[in-house]
């Protein structure tokens, strides 16, 4: 039997997730983004739902996303810095998408990025959250007896979103967004 007063817990290789609100930004980015998603030489319906993704650097060239770029690039630096990180240089890619009923995304992550993020500018009731999986292989491979859900025994976890919020993690963290049940879930997502 183990002595419960002799020994102690630490946690170790955590999977930082960043989250802020800022909904001043994104009252001023949505009407931005609502047009860009309305002109259709700019839309590429990669994965089935509509979107500006192009494997380039995405609407980040265009002026209207100068803002936007500037804010993105100070809190990537400010979180690196808080991780422990020395500073990197980074182009970002940004694109904007809207996901209508039963629009989703699958499992991926973010191949050649050093951070990855979304900022969330409409967010109906019924707006699909964003599922992280826990990054550490043997979960794929075995399976625990769990009795409860914690932290240590949680296979993913479900991030909930509302207007204004913006999320930043390391690039190579598993994540999807589950299939939609509203119209008009607009986003700006985003690799440096």
């Amino acid at each position: 039997m183990i002595n419960l007063h002799n020994y102690n817990i630490s946690n170790h290789f955590a999977t930082p997730l960043l989250h802020l609100n800022n909904q001043p930004l994104a009252k001023e980015m949505l009407p931005i983004c609502r047009n860009i998603l309305s002109n259709e030489s700019l839309v590429t319906n990669a994965w089935g739902y509509k979107n500006t993704y192009d494997p380039g650097t995405g609407i980040a060239e265009l002026p209207e996303m100068d803002k936007f770029k500037k804010y993105v690039g100070s809190v990537a630096r400010e979180f690196l810095q808080s991780l422990g990180y020395g500073k990197i240089e980074f182009e970002p890619q940004i694109f904007t998408s809207q996901m209508n009923q039963k629009d989703s995304h699958g499992r991926h992550a973010h191949a050649g990025a050093v951070l990855s993020g979304v900022f969330y500018l409409n967010m109906p009731e019924g707006a699909s959250p964003i599922q992280f999986y826990d990054p550490r292989p043997w979960r794929d491979t075995r399976v625990m007896p769990v009795s409860r859900e914690t932290e240590y025994t949680r296979s993913s976890f479900n991030f909930n979103p509302s207007f204004g919020d913006f999320i930043m993690w390391e690039s190579w963290l598993h994540h999807e967004v589950i299939p939609n049940e509203c119209d008009d879930r607009i986003t700006l997502v985003f690799n440096l």
